[in-house]
C-alpha cells in the first residue's frame, strides 16, 4: 500500500497497515491515520532496531514533513558489522524554531 506526499509517494510498511487495521474506523483513511500518528511512531521506534522498511519510512515521512517555522532537513546513516551482522543506523530530522536540531535515531539489522 503506497500513501502520497509532497514529493511523490511511499510504500507504507506492514508494521503502520497493522496498527491501523486495528483503529481503522477512527479514522478517514490511512493518511489521516499517519498524518496524527507519526510523532508517536518516531517516539516509540526511537533508537530501537526495527524492520528495514519501516526505518525508511520513517526517515522519508520525516523528511516530506517540513516544519511550519521551517529549517533544514538533516540526514546521515551509517553501517557497521558486529558478530557477523551488518546493522544500518538511520539518523535523521529537522531543526527546531530555535535552529537546534531535533534528530531521530532508527536502525536495522540487514544480516
Amino acid at each position: 500500500m503506497k500513501i502520497k506526499i509532497h514529493f511523490g509517494e511511499i510504500e507504507v510498511p506492514k508494521a503502520i497497515i497493522g496498527e491501523w487495521r486495528k483503529r481503522k474506523g477512527e479514522y478517514e483513511d490511512i493518511e489521516q491515520f499517519i498524518s496524527e500518528n507519526a510523532w508517536q511512531f518516531l517516539s516509540s521506534y526511537e533508537g530501537r532496531l526495527v524492520h528495514r522498511d519501516l526505518a525508511i519510512f520513517l526517515r522519508d515521512y520525516e523528511a516530506n514533513n517540513i516544519p511550519i517555522w521551517g529549517g533544514y532537513f538533516a540526514y546521515k546513516e551509517f553501517s557497521f558489522e558486529d558478530a557477523g551482522n551488518k546493522y544500518t543506523i538511520l539518523a535523521f530530522g529537522w531543526n527546531d524554531e530555535n535552529g537546534k536540531p531535533d534528530i531521530h535515531m532508527v536502525g536495522y539489522k540487514e544480516y
